[in-house]
């Protein structure tokens, strides 16, 4: 069975009116309402939606603090966690003896995932996840910049997928649609979704040299995303000739072999030393879209190594 940690923290309430003790050492917590920190109520919250989906999946519950703290982890059972752990210390906690904590814990009951709340309300440190993921030797993910979806996730509930993306989409995550031309399309959706970018699917890029229509699907698919105000990626290039060719329909970026195969870490940097691209993305039509440009390039003259 697969294990889900989430790592929770005992807050004043945040409709309380927090009063700071006399000698402006803290705050006064004598009779306050205390509760989970709202952030790691949404990261349980998360938890629970994967267990859903997934299914056999335990998610256990944890923190760090007074005894009566269990009373947090107690709502965090009745929101579903399967179990609860308390490591009970009556001294005030800072974020990396918190970090070493939970690196105790996750030694112990070794999750698969471990999942915090952004910050907490208390304290707004923002630490314990990264010094937690540092400990670990784990990587962290703490912001999604970007989110890609296919037309067949879309489809399958546009109702609710419409809601879910339009308040993505006010919260600052870019929109991309992924394979594009393989699931159910409709033109519709690319008007009424938050879309901001089109990836062309890699059947029909690298069918181009030897198929008149997949060049057609390409171009209409570039001329279309463009009109709607969109950037176009085209997936699969393994060559300069399709490089060569997108460039020349105004395709934006390109990603694929013909830019970099995956290399070990130490050798990309090599690689981007001695001139390669410094994603495997590359601009195809110069000042289109400005802010940094990772590189570009003209239909006439396409290197086989990158410049900066």
């Amino acid at each position: 069975m697969q294990k889900i940690m989430v790592c929770m923290k005992r807050v004043v309430d945040y409709n309380v009116r927090v009063r700071v003790k006399p000698d402006g050492s803290g705050v006064m917590l004598d009779g306050v309402k205390m509760s989970l920190n709202p952030f790691d109520e949404i990261a349980l919250e998360e938890a629970l939606r994967i267990k859903e989906r997934v299914g056999n999946i335990e998610v256990l519950a944890v923190s760090i603090g007074v005894a009566d703290t269990q009373q947090q982890l107690r709502t965090a059972l009745a929101m579903g966690a399967d179990r609860a752990v308390l490591v009970q210390s009556d001294a005030a906690v800072e974020p990396l003896v918190a970090a070493q904590t939970f690196l105790a814990l996750v030694k112990k009951e070794n999750p698969d995932l471990v999942l915090l709340g952004k910050q907490a309300i208390d304290d707004d440190a923002n630490q314990t996840g990264q010094m937690l993921a540092a400990l670990w030797d784990r990587p962290q993910a703490t912001y999604a910049s970007k989110l890609e979806l296919t037309e067949t996730a879309v489809m399958a509930d546009y109702d609710l997928a419409l809601v879910v993306l339009q308040a993505l989409d006010t919260m600052g995550v870019s929109l991309s649609i992924d394979d594009f031309g393989t699931g159910y399309s409709s033109m519709s959706y690319l008007k009424t979704l938050p879309v901001k970018e089109l990836k062309i699917d890699r059947s029909f890029v690298m069918g181009m040299a030897n198929d008149p229509d997949s060049a057609v699907i390409v171009r209409s698919t570039i001329d279309l995303a463009h009109n709607l105000d969109m950037t176009v990626v085209a997936e699969g290039v393994e060559d300069r000739i399709a490089r060569n060719a997108l460039a020349a329909m105004g395709c934006d970026l390109v990603q694929g072999y013909g830019i970099c195969r995956p290399v070990p870490a130490g050798e990309l940097e090599l690689w981007m030393v001695g001139g390669g691209d410094t994603e495997d993305r590359v601009r195809v039509r110069p000042g289109a879209f400005p802010g940094r440009v990772v590189k570009q390039v003209r239909p006439d003259d396409v290197p086989s190594r990158a410049t900066t």
